[in-house]
């Protein structure tokens, strides 16, 4: 007998009204009557979940921080500073592996950059004969404890034994390590496989994809490898290999982005070549086989020829997170040759200021004029930035100089501001591009569990 059948509803409503956001969205995971009386009387603030987008988490190529592309801030949606000032460990990597509903995966830290906290993860043993990412889940609506998952993969051109490259790729069981902050420790954990394999080792390590995104999606785990996916549930053990759409041609070099949006996981791909072709398929999981379903195509190419520039500023700023913490300080290079406490002897935390210009998030008709006296575009690099989490759009980076925001809908670009680092073209030897990025979403309940009072490294 639970206690909502001692109490009377009003009652009951008024005590559950008096615990910190965080127990409350414990509790309302107890039981169906308890999520009902705070779902019918609106206990929880829908505010303080990460149901907004706040901007774009970049990593460039050659710079050591993360770059935070944010978009205009409202009454409802406070700025946030992307800089990691408060970071305990100065000779960590803080570059962003992952992000679930608010909390960022570092290396080596679970971070809530809303609330400027932060959790150092337990040491780790690398993985053997393998190579391994992690990825984080975290979803209040269900607990409010986070896991990060360590997942094997395989590198390109591995040297393995005969015998081995004809094994199947995923293993079953599949052993993973997963890290939950409810028992403050790494555990193994077994994946049965439902289904076929994605292949054998042996022609699975000819591919190479430079980047591995995830999603979390009702329960389950996303995960992007080359030519297939890999759908790992979380309360069973099972896990399932999706593979890619049969009308994607790996023989031509591509870009993948795996994300959440408005409809549940969606793919994209982005021809490197010729026409810039961008497809976009949505997961249909309805039947008993999952499929992908075609959401939209375009040749971006014919589109880009007239795109132009009519401002320098956007209605998003890039933060210059490296710039700040570096270039005010030093004056000279920023690679890893600096201490992070030297870093913020002058650090200025301020939010860049805002100009007054329209983001149109919640309008894809909105007429995104780009043809008038702009000046033609002789070459423009694409790399997908990721995908809006409540709206049908695609983000862009322009040659890592602008971001823009493709609508699916309408098959229209819109002009979101320069991405591109102060100083980046002094500091990238090689003519540096993104090597990730990661659309996020704050969370604004604190209350943030910590594990230990030291600081543990892991490396994989």
């Amino acid at each position: 007998m639970t206690i909502n059948y001692l109490l009377p509803d009003d009652v009951l409503a008024d005590v559950l009204g008096r615990l910190p956001p965080r127990s409350l969205a414990a509790a309302r995971c107890v039981c169906a009557a308890w999520r009902a009386t705070i779902d019918d009387r609106r206990l929880l603030r829908t505010d303080l979940l990460p149901l907004s987008l706040a901007g774009i988490f970049i990593h460039f190529d050659d710079l050591r921080f993360p770059e935070f592309f944010s978009r205009p801030s409202t009454p409802t949606t406070p700025a946030i500073s992307g800089k990691l000032d408060y970071m305990p460990n100065k000779y960590a990597l803080y570059a962003v592996n992952d992000h679930c509903n608010g909390l960022l995966l570092l290396y080596t830290h679970v971070v809530n950059l809303a609330t400027r906290q932060c959790v150092t993860l337990p040491l780790l043993p690398p993985s053997q004969g393998t190579f391994s990412d992690n990825y984080t889940v975290f979803d209040l609506t269900v607990s409010p404890h986070y896991e990060v998952i360590r997942i094997s993969y395989l590198m390109c051109n591995m040297r393995l034994d005969p015998i081995i490259r004809e094994s199947e790729w995923p293993p079953s069981p599949f052993l993973l390590n997963v890290f939950s902050s409810a028992t403050k420790q790494w555990e193994d954990g077994l994946f049965v496989r439902e289904g076929e394999a994605a292949g054998t080792i042996g022609d699975l390590v000819k591919l190479y994809s430079r980047q591995h995104y995830a999603a979390y999606w009702h329960g389950a785990l996303y995960v992007h490898r080359c030519n297939y996916v890999t759908r790992l549930s979380l309360t069973d053990g099972k896990y399932k290999v999706i593979k890619n759409p049969q009308d994607i041609d790996m023989s031509k070099c591509l870009k993948f982005y795996l994300g959440k949006s408005e409809n549940g996981v969606y793919l994209a791909s982005l021809e490197q070549e010729l026409d810039l072709q961008l497809s976009v398929w949505i997961l249909n999981e309805s039947c008993a086989k999952a499929k992908w379903v075609l959401k939209h195509r375009n040749n971006l190419k014919p589109l880009l020829s007239c795109w132009g520039y009519h401002q320098v500023n956007g209605p998003w700023i890039l933060q210059d997170v490296n710039y700040d913490l570096y270039r005010k300080n030093f004056g000279g290079p920023w690679f890893y040759n600096v201490t992070y406490d030297d870093l913020l002897l002058e650090g200025n935390n301020e939010v860049p200021v805002e100009d007054k210009y329209e983001w149109y998030s919640d309008n894809d008709d909105v007429d995104h004029d780009t043809q008038d006296g702009v000046e033609e575009q002789s070459h423009v690099s694409i790399s997908i930035l990721g995908f809006h989490p409540y709206r049908e759009i695609v983000f862009l980076s322009l040659s890592c100089e602008r971001g823009v925001a493709y609508h699916l809908n309408s098959s229209k670009m819109q002009d979101l501001g320069s991405i591109f680092p102060q100083n980046f073209n002094q500091v990238s030897e090689v003519g540096g591009g993104i090597e990730a990025s990661f659309p996020y979403t704050p969370c604004w309940i604190g209350e943030f569990p910590e594990i230990s009072s030291e600081d543990h490294l892991y490396r994989n």
